[in-house]
């Protein structure tokens, strides 16, 4: 990860492990922002995040069917 992308904390809105899709509600922003299961680091095992969870990323913007929309990538679980 280059030094530039500040990570940044948040928690988990809701997410549906069945569509592979959630939010996160950042901490520092109070914004939402969405997180596909492609983007959460863990190792091993079904990718998934649980309600109210502390989660880390880094924040980007990418196109999204209504317009650009920030997005959390490289998502992991803090305690």
């Amino acid at each position: 990860m280059p030094d530039d992308l500040k990570r940044e904390r948040g928690r988990v809105r809701w997410y549906k492990a069945d569509k592979g899709y959630g939010r996160i509600t950042s901490d520092e922003f109070n914004d939402v922002l969405f997180v596909h299961f492609s983007s959460i680091v863990q190792s091993g095992g079904f990718r998934e995040l649980v309600v109210g969870q502390a989660v880390e990323y880094t924040r980007t913007i990418q196109p999204g069917p209504h317009g650009e929309r920030p997005v959390a990538v490289d998502v992991v679980s803090v305690p």
